[in-house]
């Protein structure tokens, strides 16, 4: 069995700088997923129903990826959204690990950081420990994806912008 032990100061530090810019990084492509969204649904031109638009993250990945195929101005950015959104799938199971858990400790044989939480049960009574490990590579492997997934959707989001809805303006 691997020993674990608490998170040092010199630990957290570190961890928290990868936390930290996959954080930001995705709390900025959640912004952009939303404004895909609405450029999807008010895309001038289209008189297709598009449905409602999703509040969580896998729902707002569904509804782009199902419906930004159904509007040809926009099929020129097809194939490097979905490609995104792809992307975007693969860290979101961390960026949902360290967002919703917290670093509980960390098990120095393959450096692994272990995330705890409180998951509710029995008809929402009472709350069960449930640990997930995380190799601390994978963490920082996706704070840097987490960036650059984030340039090139905002160097996409404000060509169609610019192209498409040139009153509306989003911060670079």
């Amino acid at each position: 069995m691997s020993k674990e032990i608490p998170l040092k100061s010199d630990d957290i530090e570190a961890l928290s700088k990868a936390i930290g810019s996959l954080i930001i990084a995705w709390s900025l492509i959640e912004s952009i997923l939303d404004i895909w969204q609405t450029i999807i649904n008010k895309f001038p031109k289209t008189n297709i129903e598009m449905g409602e638009m999703g509040r969580l993250n896998k729902y707002k990945i569904k509804f782009i990826r199902e419906n930004i195929s159904k509007i040809d101005d926009l099929s020129s950015y097809n194939d490097i959204i979905i490609d995104l959104l792809n992307d975007i799938e693969l860290i979101l199971k961390t960026r949902n690990t360290i967002s919703h858990c917290y670093p509980s400790g960390l098990r120095v044989s393959d450096s692994t950081v272990i995330f705890r939480s409180l998951e509710l049960v029995e008809k929402k009574t009472s709350h069960r420990v449930k640990d997930r490990s995380m190799h601390i590579n994978k963490i920082c492997k996706d704070a840097i994806l987490s960036q650059e997934i984030y340039g090139k959707m905002l160097k996409i989001t404000n060509e169609i912008l610019d192209k498409f809805f040139p009153d509306y303006k989003i911060i670079d």
